[in-house]
């Protein structure tokens, strides 16, 4: 890392007084119209399989502040700062599942200050990418930089960078957020405090920046929550960019979410008249840095933390709300956090069962009060209120009663203010407050805020009792939480993998209801019914290929009707290795099942299938294995087939002629590809950004620029002006190929050129190339040099110019090299 200056990944700045960022171009709009605006949120109709999952903020009413989401699968994933990573299938039920360095912090980041801020998930080219900021080391507080990590597993671990991004004076970088593009491009906002907010466009990996910054939004200091904006978080609806921000400040009193628009993603953004959407509540204070996630039903969800009011030592809690869209802007219904269950939550289509909070406004029993601390302040929804049993109470209790059998799955507990960790206490269970069983024993102590407790039981009471505290204070419960799964559901088979071959459908009903009827069907035939649940799976035949239905019903003695249904994939051909969306080289495993037994199986086969500009190839289509069994112990040696994408499609016909196939789409990458376009270099962001590929060169080398109309319109060439031969070296690990474009004028043995290459600059090896004549212009004739290496090895590669071959009579225009790309042992 440099000592001084701008270090952006790859390039070394030198430190100038000048802006190093510049602002984006108007964008134009299309002569067809106006840009379409998003449509106003309308009630949603849920579609068969479609659940809704009620919620009751704070969905995680611990510390995870700064969150950003990403879904992957039926499952969410949430970082936030501290290099916490949760856990989530439906946005409403949050757990802890992984850090994001949890061994080692990045190289650059200051040892002195590791904390790492606002992390943010993204899934580039078959592997997890984190952007997170982090103080750089060495430097100041005002030195922090991007940088960025991955792993295989959006749990982590994740593998930092050896540098950052960018890191460096004068910009507080903070708050990275990446947005994919209809396109495919990716662009990374970042900042910033007062300064501006920064985008600037991705590298297809994910792991450098191309180009340079622009400002996508600057702070403006005459308007309350636009003063000091950080935390972006972009969206594309309709034509529209629409850009999410928090200011003044993420202190209590001081934070606030608003939004902009623009046709680009660059800018410039035009703020909304409303801003801003989301401010504190009487409950609630400072919401902010929020993330936006789309429902399966369309709906748009905002995701931020935000401080209770009654006790901000607790941290910034996680909570969600949904967006509501009104003539092409978005905003949260009353612009403030809701604070109360809200039936009208998230719409999935997978496994999970939705939790219900069933305690709230029940009725709470007590062993004791003290005056103005009743037990029912337990249940009312504010953390202001709470219970604190009479000075004489040896044994305090405090219970509520849920009104009826639920499924108890989990207890939120709020105890006394400003304790963070230590508590001590025992939630007990009962379905008839008489007979009580242990949910959760904590009397040990529960080591850190917040107080969750995960257990299953069936109760109708919940009660807590031996409360201690570590400052050894009274006991005192400000809130309980009660969550609870529905009456009936089904939970095999799995939605978020497919089905192969016979499998169990496990239905489940609470034991507490009286029943009257139940009835099992698969596909709208029924497979079971009877006067109660089945005593345990029921039995079912190998299905079809596709997607097929379950619905459990069942009518209690009231007459009323519970009804889950469950939508699953039945996929007999599997592929189990490789996984879809990855990228090969080398020789690779396939591994393959089928639930078709031995017997019943007709043939089976694994092809290879071409994809080219998006379509399948199928005249084209390799065969790797035929025969009447599954294949064992299968390989593909990759460097047999083009680089490029194929569906690989494993196939089996049973006896019977049902046909089953699976399908996964996987990208051969056997070889890379570098260009040097020769781009001179140019003064932006901080200083001189010097270009160059080249790791060595000799003195009298040039750029020329001029009369790129001579040059068939290439503006960027070198020359050589010495008076002896001049080299040009590149570094290129696996050489398999190159080709150099030379313009040449009055010379007619371009042989005078000489390419070799060298496994150590020491000792270098001529290599023979072909010349082919392109094109004519200006007395210029453009000349392609190609040629290969065999063994692909040699790391050095080297083009020498004789001084007859000076600017006059010969200039380069770009070499191009295709190679394996991995270093050799050394």
């Amino acid at each position: 890392m440099p000592e001084h200056g701008w270090h952006h990944r790859g390039w070394r700045l030198a430190v100038l007084s000048v802006a190093w960022y510049t602002v984006a171009a108007v964008p134009q709009i299309a002569a067809s119209g106006e840009p379409v605006l998003p449509a106003d949120t309308r009630p949603v109709q849920l579609q068969p399989g479609q659940k809704v999952f009620p919620y009751y903020n704070p969905v995680y009413p611990g510390d995870a502040p700064d969150p950003a989401l990403l879904r992957v699968g039926d499952h969410f994933f949430a970082a936030t700062t501290g290099e916490s990573i949760w856990r989530s299938p439906d946005l409403v039920d949050w757990q802890r599942v992984g850090t994001l360095f949890p061994a080692q912090k990045p190289a650059w980041a200051n040892p002195g200050s590791p904390e790492i801020w606002a992390p943010d998930l993204n899934y580039i080219d078959g592997r997890y990418v984190a952007y997170f900021a982090a103080r750089a080391g060495g430097y100041t507080d005002i030195y922090r930089g991007i940088g960025v990590a991955w792993a295989v597993n959006p749990e982590g671990p994740y593998h930092p960078s050896e540098e950052p991004l960018v890191v460096g004076p004068g910009f507080r970088h903070i708050d990275p957020m990446a947005f994919l593009d209809d396109n495919g491009k990716r662009y990374l906002y970042w900042g910033s405090a007062s300064q501006p907010i920064l985008v600037q466009e991705l590298a297809p990996d994910g792991l450098s920046l191309v180009g340079e910054p622009k400002i996508a939004l600057e702070p403006d200091p005459a308007i309350r929550y636009s003063r000091l904006i950080e935390a972006p978080w972009v969206i594309k609806r309709g034509d529209y960019y629409y850009i999410f921000w928090s200011g003044d400040g993420y202190h209590p009193g001081l934070y606030a979410v608003s939004v902009a628009r623009s046709t680009s993603p660059f800018g410039p953004f035009e703020r909304y008249s409303g801003n801003p959407i989301l401010m504190e509540s009487e409950k609630l204070t400072s919401p902010g840095h929020c993330a936006i996630i789309q429902d399966d039903a369309g709906q748009d969800w905002i995701v931020y933390h935000a401080y209770d009011k009654a006790d901000t030592a607790l941290g910034r809690f996680l909570l969600i709300d949904k967006l509501v869209w009104k003539d092409g802007w978005p905003t949260v219904a009353g612009r403030v956090p809701s604070f109360s269950p809200v039936a009208d939550g998230p719409v999935w289509k997978n496994t999970a069962i939705p939790l219900v909070e069933v305690a709230h406004g029940k009725q709470v029993f007590a062993s004791s009060e003290r005056p103005g601390r009743s037990a029912q302040g337990v249940t009312d929804g504010s953390t202001y209120t709470g219970w604190v049993p009479a000075e004489d109470d040896t044994e305090p209790w405090v219970a509520v009663d849920l009104g009826a059998p639920q499924r108890v799955v989990k207890v939120e507990l709020r105890l006394r203010k400003a304790d963070q960790g230590g508590h001590g206490y025992l939630i007990e269970t009962s379905r008839d407050g008489a007979h009580w069983q242990v949910f959760a024993d904590r009397t040990r102590g529960s080591p850190t805020y917040p107080y969750v407790e995960r257990n299953e039981a069936t109760a109708r009471y919940v009660r807590v009792r031996r409360m201690s505290s570590p400052t050894g204070a009274d006991p005192a419960l400000y809130e309980m939480r009660v969550f609870a799964y529905l009456n009936v559901w089904i939970s095999n088979p799995d939605t978020l993998m497919p089905v192969t071959g016979p499998f169990p459908l496990t239905v489940h009903i609470n034991p507490e209801m009286a029943v009257k009827s139940v009835a099992v069907s698969l596909d709208g035939n029924v497979v079971y019914e009877g006067s109660r649940a089945p005593a345990g799976p029921v039995a079912t035949l190998v299905l079809p290929d596709g997607l097929h239905q379950a619905v459990l019903r069942v009518i209690d003695q009231n007459d009323a009707v519970w009804q889950h249904e469950l939508e699953f994939t039945v996929k007999n051909a599997r592929i189990l290795s490789p996984t879809g969306e990855v990228r090969l080289h080398g020789t690779v495993p396939i591994e393959v099942a089928t639930g078709y037994s031995k017997e019943t199986i007709k043939s089976a086969a694994v092809s290879l299938i071409p994809v080219r500009y998006g379509e399948l190839c199928n005249e084209s289509a390799v065969v790797l294995y035929k025969g009447k069994e599954v294949p064992a112990g299968l390989t593909w040696d990759t460097r047999t087939v083009e680089d490029g994408a194929y569906d690989l499609q494993f196939t089996v016909e049973a006896v019977g002629g049902n046909v089953s196939y699976s399908t996964v789409r996987v990208v051969v990458k056997n070889w890379e590809v570098m260009t040097d376009e020769f781009e001179p270099p140019y003064e932006g962001w901080f200083g001189t950004m010097d270009l160059k590929k080249t790791i060595a060169e000799s003195e009298g080398w040039d750029y020329d620029t001029t009369n790129p109309e001579s040059f068939f319109g290439d503006a960027n060439r070198r020359v050589w002006r010495g008076n002896e031969t001049g080299h040009l070296i590149w570094q290129v690990h696996g050489l398999r190929a190159f080709s150099v474009v030379l313009y040449a004028a009055g010379i007619t043995d371009v042989t005078r050129l000489e390419i070799s290459v060298s496994p150590d600059q020491r000792q270098w090896q001529p290599v023979p190339f072909t010349v082919v004549e392109a094109a004519t212009s200006g007395g210029w004739r453009k000349l392609q040099l190609e040629g290969e290496v065999v063994g692909g090895t040699p790391c050095y590669f080297r083009i020498s110019l004789p001084p007859e071959m000076g600017p006059q009579a010969a200039q380069l225009g770009a070499v191009e090299f295709i190679s394996s790309g991995e270093k050799e042992d050394e």
